[in-house]
């Protein structure tokens, strides 16, 4: 996901986050897994764990995410 920096701070993310979480639950899904980069996207990241995604391991600087739908 990527957003315009015109647009961060907005809460544009979490919108498009709540949206692919919401779909993915419709579609039957029971997790949702990706990888994401905290040195580069410190933002982003602390987004993520406040909406209860937990890190399953880190290598080389990028940290697996997951949450439990």
């Amino acid at each position: 996901m990527f957003i315009k920096p015109e647009y961060r701070g907005k809460g544009y993310a979490r919108v498009l986050l709540n949206s692919m979480i919401e779909k993915s639950r419709m579609l039957g899904y029971d997790q949702l897994t990706f990888t994401t980069k905290p040195e580069v996207m410190k933002t982003a990241y602390e987004l993520y764990k406040r909406m209860d995604f937990e890190e399953l391991g880190c290598e080389n600087g990028t940290v697996s995410m997951r949450i439990v739908l």
